[in-house]
């Protein structure tokens, strides 16, 4: 199996790499996505998906603590043998590697329609990657490290947006509450929680945190950060905005930045928010791109990590560096789909581990 780090990462830099990865969806496409369905009760999407996947991962918890020197992956191959074991294995590197995928192209299309619409598209992309491979050779405690250094500029960045924005909320546009209706902002928030499938993912990790206490802790913890993060954001946009500009908006974080009165606070402040954006952004990518090669080595009884992370970042930029034809537009959207139907195994994965386990104890104590 995949060697495993001599020193191990602890509570307060794993709670940084949980929060940061999966709060920053406040900055990317992920809002768009939920008003499109959600209208204006959007801001309630990140609440209700937060809370099935944390239900979710209670299952997880529970699986571990039986097993607390193994991951995730390892746990699968001894629940469910060799072949399905590969089988379901392989649909957590498919999902992973369509995050990093899908994610960084966002992130660069963010980058150059934003703030540098004159640098090739290509350019920005590999600068991306680059960086995101150079952080992962590392390996997690070298990137979790990362997250904790840069977890305190995004909280202030979170805190300034969220004070500026307050003078142009308009409480009216939430009306009605519950937007569509209950059930369908149900179905929308089953559909989304995706947003939080980090928490299932990075199981892969347990084996790398000090202990079972510390991993409970951090990920619990970063995962409420992230839902409130994003909740809030959420109903920051649509009460700025309005959902029906909001549906024709592909990133309201950068539109907020634009309208809010920085310059009377601060000179310049704009352009700061952009490169700490851009520094989180890097992060984000480099986590899910060691995490589909670390998923990768353990699939394939590979030792080690980091020999593997050239071939995964040039693959991940000839795939995300598509050029923007119909082609690459229905392959993007197909991938897109697919990435959010698969979170549905990796919701339902933690429950049928917790009952398979449950059914070996049983018939171990009667034989």
């Amino acid at each position: 199996m995949l060697k495993k780090q001599k020193t191990k990462v602890g509570a307060r830099e794993f709670f940084a790499l949980y929060a940061m990865t999966m709060a920053l969806q406040f900055s990317d496409q992920t809002p768009a996505t939920i008003f499109k369905d959600a209208k204006n009760a959007g801001w309630m999407v990140p609440i209700i998906a937060g809370i099935l996947t944390l239900v979710s991962f209670s299952f997880v918890l529970l699986v571990l603590s039986k097993y607390k020197d193994k991951n995730m992956i390892e746990i699968i191959y001894s629940t469910f043998g060799k072949y399905i074991g590969f089988i379901l294995c392989f649909i957590l590197f498919i999902v992973a590697f369509a995050a990093i995928v899908l994610n960084s192209r966002s992130y660069v299309d963010i980058t150059r329609t934003m703030f540098l619409p004159k640098t090739p598209t290509n350019v920005i992309y590999f600068m991306l990657i680059a960086a995101a491979y150079m952080i992962g050779r590392g390996g997690l405690r070298g990137i979790s490290s990362t997250a904790w250094l840069f977890f305190v500029p995004m909280c202030i960045v979170i805190i300034i947006m969220s004070v500026l924005s307050f003078k142009d909320i308009n409480m009216y546009y939430i009306y009605p509450i519950w937007g569509p209706g209950v059930k369908e902002i149900l179905k929308v928030s089953v559909r989304h929680t995706g947003v939080f499938g980090e928490l299932i993912l990075f199981t892969i990790f347990f084996s790398e945190v000090r202990s079972y206490k510390c991993y409970k802790a951090a990920s619990l913890t970063g995962t409420a950060f992230a839902i409130v993060v994003l909740a809030v954001f959420s109903f920051i946009y649509i009460t700025v905005f309005d959902y029906v500009s909001l549906e024709n908006m592909a990133f309201p974080f950068q539109e907020l930045t634009m309208i809010v009165n920085i310059e009377q606070f601060f000179t310049n402040l704009g352009s700061l928010f952009f490169w700490i954006w851009i520094m989180l952004s890097v992060i984000r990518c480099t986590v899910l791109l060691y995490l589909a090669t670390s998923i990768f080595c353990y699939m394939l009884n590979i030792k080690e990590i980091k020999p593997l992370l050239p071939a995964l970042s040039a693959i991940i930029f000839i795939l995300g560096n598509m050029p923007n034809s119909s082609l690459a537009q229905n392959i993007t959207s197909k991938a897109d789909v697919f990435y959010q139907l698969t979170y549905y195994i990796l919701l339902l994965l933690p429950f049928i581990l917790w009952i398979l386990s449950k059914i070996r104890k049983v018939a171990g104590n009667e034989s």
